[in-house]
């Protein structure tokens, strides 16, 4: 079993394209139970454009959209913040079927969570989650968010409508969880490096669970 010490997050690149494609297929009937429908195309030509799109949201510092990888390089997700909003972010995550339960969502939103209150200031961040995805769950709750009943979703989900329950946390939040008082802060092989121009990197629509 792999447990995850320690995670990489970096923007996208054209080289990615062979691994991103195989992770999304090979996790594509996992992912489908959790993730809103994602209908874009998955070719080489429509992945390019869409890291030309993400690096140059991140250059105007209007969001990150981030590849997670293990210290070898090897691709096992992605995380995404934004859009940035009046000091407010979405959080999406997605990690491919191989490395489920490893630990590796725990890590990135852990480093995401840094780079949204510790760098880029923001206020809130807030997440969705279906109603019987427990893990998740259990994973924002970690990290300090609490439900707010007055912003539900309804998205679909393999095809069927389904709501979507919103979590929110906020900087006095996130100093206050247990992850914050975790060794993750004492242990400094556990911070995730972020390989980014400037942090500022959320992307300009709301997390797809795409790059």
């Amino acid at each position: 079993m792999t447990h995850a010490s320690r995670v990489t997050l970096r923007l996208p690149r054209l080289e990615d394209y062979p691994a991103w494609r195989a992770l999304r297929e090979a996790s594509a009937a996992y992912l489908s139970k959790v993730e809103p429908d994602w209908r874009a195309p998955m070719d080489q030509e429509s992945f390019a454009r869409e890291v030309e799109e993400v690096e140059k949201a991140a250059r105007e510092g209007r969001g990150a959209s981030l590849l997670i990888c293990r210290p070898n390089g090897q691709l096992v997700g992605g995380v995404t913040l934004g859009p940035i909003v009046n000091g407010a972010a979405m959080l999406g995550t997605w990690i491919g079927l191989p490395f489920a339960n490893h630990g590796y969502a725990v890590r990135a939103t852990d480093a995401v969570l840094h780079i949204a209150f510790d760098v880029l200031k923001l206020d809130k961040v807030a997440a969705s989650v279906l109603p019987d995805n427990d893990a998740s769950t259990r994973i924002l709750e970690y990290f300090g968010f609490e439900f707010d009943p007055s912003r539900n979703l309804v998205m679909r989900v393999a095809g069927e409508p389904r709501l979507h329950l919103v979590y929110v946390v906020r900087q006095d939040g996130w100093n206050l969880s247990g992850a914050r008082r975790h060794v993750y802060r004492s242990d400094e092989n556990a911070k995730a490096p972020v390989e980014t121009p400037n942090y500022r990197q959320i992307p300009s629509r709301p997390a797809r669970n795409g790059i």
